[in-house]
C-alpha cells in the first residue's frame, strides 16, 4: 500500500475532543470490524471517566427541569437541564400537548408513507400556508426532520454543474446537502462578506446556478449573523441565498418570523429554513420559498419523495406553538429577559462569554480538561450542561453550553451560576498543577522498560502470528514503531505478507505509525495490554501518536483480541482446576 498523509495527529486530536466517539468513528480505517472494536473500547473509556457527552437521558420532567440518568450506570440526579434547544417550553404546554392528543385519536400514530405520496393531513397543509405566510414567501415544504430539510433542498436545488457557498461554520446538514447535490463546494470565512465576494466573484457564471448557505444564528454561541451584508453580496453576484433560520426562528423578528425579518430581507432571500424542533418543541423541519422553487422541490429532492411524513401529532404540536409563538409576545420578552439576566450574572462572576448575544451562552475556558470536571461537578450538584472542545470550536476556547429558555426561573439562574462558580473552585484547587505538567514531561527512561518493551515485542510477534488468518484472508503490510526517547531508536514491529517480525529491511517502505512514550503509565498499559488505559494516556498526552490512523486502528484491534483471548485462556484454565 502506498503511503499516504500523516494523520494520526489529527485522529489524537479527535480523541481528546467533547465527542471522541463521534470523530474516531470518522476516521479512515482498512477494516469496519477493526474501527468498532476501536470506537467500543473508545466508548468504555469516556463511560468510564465520566465524559460521555451521549450518555445521559431523560426520564422525568419538563422543559427546564427533569430526573437526568445515565444510560450506562444507575446514576441520576434531578437536574435543571440547559442542554436542550426547546427555547420556550412548549414541548410541555398543555394547548400543545391537548391538539397532539387530538391528532393521535383522529389519525393514529403515524402517515406511513411519503409527503408526496398522500402523507399529508390538512394540518399539514395549514402548517405550510401559516409558515410560509409569516416569513413573508408564497409557499413552504415540510421535511421530517430540520436535518433532511436542509439536506434535501441543498441536494434538491442543485445538480452536478452547480456551486454552492458556504459559511464555514455551517451546520452538518448544511454540509452534508451539498456533498449530496454533487454541486462544487466552495466555503467562506465566518461572517465574512468581503471573502464571500471574492469566492463569488472567481466563480460567477452564466452556464450555473449559484447557491449561497449561511445560518442566522449559529450554534456555539457566536451571536447573530449579519445576514442583511451577506444577502446584498450574494445579491450583487446573482447568487440565490437559503438560511437556515433553526436557532433564530420564534424569537427574533416581529412575530417570531426570524432573522431575516429583522434586518428585513426576507423579499431577498430565496429560501428560509427552520426546524420544528427548537421554538415549537415538536420534530420536523420546513423551507419556505416562492411557489416555482417549492415545486422543484417537492419534485425533485429525494428526502421528500422518499422518506415518511412528519407524524399527525408531530405536526398538530408544531401548527399549534406556531399559532402561540404569532399571537403570544410575552413568550418571546420572557426569553430574552432571562437571557439577560444569565448573561448579566455570569459576567458578573468573571466569565468570558465571547461574542454572542443570543440565548445559546458559552462560558469560555482555556483547560479541555478541567471543562470535563466542571460538567462533571455541576452535575453532581443538579445541573445538566455540556462540554464543548476542539475540533468542534476553536483550540483553547472550550466552552460550556447554556441554552436559555423562557421556561426557566430566576431561580435556576442564580443556583446554575452559584453553582458553577462553586465547581470551577472545587475543580482549580483538585488539579495538581505538577501531576498535570508531568503528564506531557519526558520521564526517565530506564535500561529495564527499553528491555520490557522488547520482550513485549517478541509475546505480540508470536501471538499475532499464531493469530492472523490464513492467506485466504490477506493481512495488511504494516510497521508499528515504540519509541521511548528521541536518542534512542525505536521498537519495531512489521508485518509482511502475513507474518510478523521484529526486523524487517522494507520498514520505510510500509504504512506505519509511531507510539512516542510521554508517561511510565502510558508504557505500563502498552505492556500491560490495557487499551483503554492507553487511550486514556492518548488523551492526555501521555502518549504521542504519528503516521497512519489506519495502522494504528489496525494495532489497536489486534491489541483488543489479544487481552480477549488472555480472559478466555484464564477462564479455562480456571474451569479445569474446578474439574
Amino acid at each position: 500500500m502506498p503511503h499516504t498523509s500523516e494523520t494520526l495527529s489529527q485522529f489524537q486530536t479527535l480523541l481528546q475532543s467533547s465527542h471522541p466517539t463521534f470523530g474516531c468513528a470518522s476516521v479512515q480505517a482498512w477494516s469496519i470490524d477493526d474501527k468498532s472494536l476501536l470506537v467500543e473500547a473508545i466508548l468504555s473509556m469516556v463511560n468510564r471517566l465520566g465524559i460521555n457527552p451521549y450518555g445521559k437521558i431523560l426520564r422525568t420532567g419538563s422543559a427546564s427541569k427533569g430526573l437526568i440518568g445515565d444510560s450506562y450506570n444507575d446514576e441520576q440526579r434531578t437536574s435543571i437541564i440547559w442542554s436542550t434547544n426547546l427555547y420556550f417550553g412548549l414541548n410541555r404546554d398543555p394547548q400543545v400537548i391537548k391538539q397532539a392528543t387530538d391528532a393521535l385519536r383522529n389519525y393514529g400514530t403515524g402517515m406511513g408513507i411519503s409527503a408526496a405520496a398522500t402523507g399529508m393531513t390538512d394540518q399539514h397543509v395549514e402548517f405550510e400556508k401559516a409558515f410560509a405566510k409569516l416569513v413573508g414567501k408564497d409557499s413552504a415544504c415540510l421535511f421530517p426532520t430540520g436535518y433532511t430539510a436542509n439536506l434535501g433542498a441543498i441536494s434538491g436545488i442543485l445538480s452536478a454543474n452547480d456551486i454552492v457557498v458556504i459559511d464555514q461554520l455551517c451546520h452538518a446538514s448544511i454540509v452534508d446537502g451539498a456533498r449530496l447535490s454533487g454541486a462544487t463546494i466552495r466555503t467562506f470565512k465566518h461572517n465574512d462578506k468581503d471573502d464571500l465576494a471574492n469566492v463569488l466573484s472567481q466563480e460567477q457564471s452564466a452556464y450555473r446556478t449559484t447557491l449561497v448557505v449561511l445560518e442566522s444564528v449559529y450554534s456555539m454561541g457566536e451571536g447573530t449573523a449579519p445576514v442583511a451584508d451577506i444577502v446584498k453580496t450574494a445579491k450583487q453576484y446573482d447568487a440565490l441565498v437559503l438560511v437556515d433560520e433553526a436557532h433564530s426562528f420564534g424569537f427574533y423578528g416581529e412575530k417570531g418570523a426570524g432573522v431575516c425579518a429583522e434586518q428585513g430581507v426576507s423579499d431577498q432571500v430565496d429560501f428560509i429554513m427552520t426546524t420544528l424542533s427548537k421554538a415549537m418543541g415538536s420534530i420536523g423541519g420546513v423551507i419556505a420559498a416562492s411557489e416555482k422553487h417549492v415545486n422543484l422541490l417537492k419534485s425533485a429532492s429525494r428526502a421528500y419523495i422518499f422518506q415518511a411524513s412528519i407524524s399527525p401529532a408531530d405536526i398538530a404540536a408544531a401548527l399549534t406553538s406556531l399559532r402561540i409563538l404569532q399571537n403570544d409576545d410575552s413568550m418571546r420578552a420572557q426569553l430574552w429577559d432571562r437571557t439577560r439576566y444569565m448573561r448579566q450574572k455570569l459576567l458578573q462572576a468573571g466569565f468570558d462569554l465571547g461574542t454572542g448575544d443570543g440565548p445559546i451562552i458559552t462560558p469560555h475556558f482555556g483547560d479541555k480538561d478541567k471543562l470535563y470536571a466542571i460538567v462533571r461537578s455541576l452535575y453532581q450538584r443538579g445541573v445538566q450542561t455540556l462540554a464543548v472542545t476542539y475540533p468542534i470550536v476553536e483550540k483553547g476556547r472550550g466552552r460550556l453550553r447554556f441554552i436559555c429558555s423562557a421556561s426557566h426561573t430566576y431561580e435556576d439562574i442564580d443556583y446554575t451560576v452559584n453553582a458553577l462558580i462553586e465547581s470551577e473552585r472545587e475543580v482549580n484547587t483538585c488539579f495538581d498543577k505538577a501531576t498535570q505538567q508531568a503528564l506531557s514531561d519526558q520521564y526517565a527512561k530506564s535500561e529495564t522498560e527499553l528491555l520490557s518493551l522488547k520482550n513485549w515485542r517478541e509475546e505480540f510477534v508470536r501471538y499475532l502470528n499464531g493469530n492472523l488468518p490464513s492467506e485466504e484472508k490477506p493481512q495488511p503490510d504494516l510497521t508499528i514503531s515504540v519509541f521511548l526517547n528521541s536518542a534512542n531508536a525505536p521498537v519495531t514491529l512489521a508485518v509482511k505478507i502475513g507474518r510478523a517480525y521484529s526486523v524487517c529491511d522494507e520498514v520505510s517502505r510500509l504504512a506505519g505509525c509511531e507510539l512516542h512514550m510521554a508517561s511510565s503509565e502510558a508504557l505500563s498499559a502498552l505492556l500491560s495490554g490495557n487499551v483503554q488505559a492507553l487511550l486514556e494516556n492518548i488523551c492526555h498526552a501521555g502518549c504521542l501518536l504519528k503516521g497512519q490512523t489506519e495502522v494504528f486502528v489496525w494495532f489497536v484491534a489486534r491489541l483488543i483480541e489479544r487481552s480477549v483471548s488472555r480472559v478466555h485462556k484464564n477462564d479455562l484454565e480456571d474451569a479445569l482446576v474446578d474439574m
